[in-house]
This record gives structure tokens, C-alpha cells and sequence, in this order.
């Protein structure tokens, strides 16, 4: 239940955002946000557990190696939803 909320509290801030906001998957792998903001690409994978697998984010990659990828953890989520925009373009 924890990484639900924590993945909603994700998504809810990326939806204030003046960008696009889709969800990926292809068969067995997910990226749980994909986020275009001035025509760039961010892959997001949120992580609240200490499980850190990046499966998606690896296959995403492949197939669009453009797009900036980030794994969200409730470590760095302070400093993301301090200025989200700013927090994506400095790692991705």
C-alpha cells in the first residue's frame, strides 16, 4: 500500500505540471511515469521499497536512448517535489 501512495503522490505533483504525462509498458516491462516537458523525454520509475529494480527504465532506454531516466526514491522525492521541473532536467 505504501509504494501505491507514494507512486500517486508522484503522479499528482507531474500532473501540475505544464507537460504530458503517459504510463509505458511493454510486456513484462513498466515504467510507471513517462513525462515530455519542452520536447524531452523522462522515464520515472518510483521506488519506496529498498528493491531498486530498473528493468523498465533499461528496456525504455532501448528503445528511445533520448529520454532522461530517473528512479524516484522517498530519499531523493524531498528535493523532486521542491521543483520537480528542476529535479528531472538536473538528472535526466
Amino acid at each position: 500500500m505504501r509504494g501505491r501512495i507514494f507512486e500517486l503522490a508522484v503522479g499528482a505533483q507531474l500532473l501540475q505540471l505544464s507537460g504530458e504525462l503517459f504510463y509505458w509498458r511493454e510486456k513484462n516491462a513498466e515504467v510507471d511515469f513517462v513525462f515530455r516537458y519542452q520536447g524531452k523525454l523522462y522515464a520515472i520509475e518510483v521506488k519506496s521499497a529498498r528493491r531498486k529494480s530498473a528493468k523498465g527504465l533499461e528496456v525504455f532506454s532501448r528503445q528511445f536512448p533520448e529520454a532522461g531516466t530517473i528512479i524516484l526514491t522517498t530519499e531523493n522525492f524531498p528535493i523532486f517535489s521542491e521543483d520537480p521541473i528542476e529535479f528531472l532536467t538536473a538528472l535526466g
